[in-house]
């Protein structure tokens, strides 16, 4: 399914190979990694770009 997906995101304690299939990589959910994304996505669309770490 992430293969799917054109901006699929593993947090780093996730499976290598979901790793390997994922296109961006982000740090572990213990140190909200996922809050921190998303709030640099919801930032980063505001004005009409990508987040920083999706380069």
């Amino acid at each position: 399914m992430l293969g799917a997906v054109p901006n699929s995101v593993a947090v780093s304690t996730v499976d290598k190979v979901v790793v390997q299939v994922a296109r961006w990589h982000i740090g572990a959910t213990a140190d909200d990694a996922v809050v921190a994304a998303m709030k640099d996505i919801a930032v980063a669309s505001a004005a009409g770009k990508l987040s920083a770490w999706m380069w």
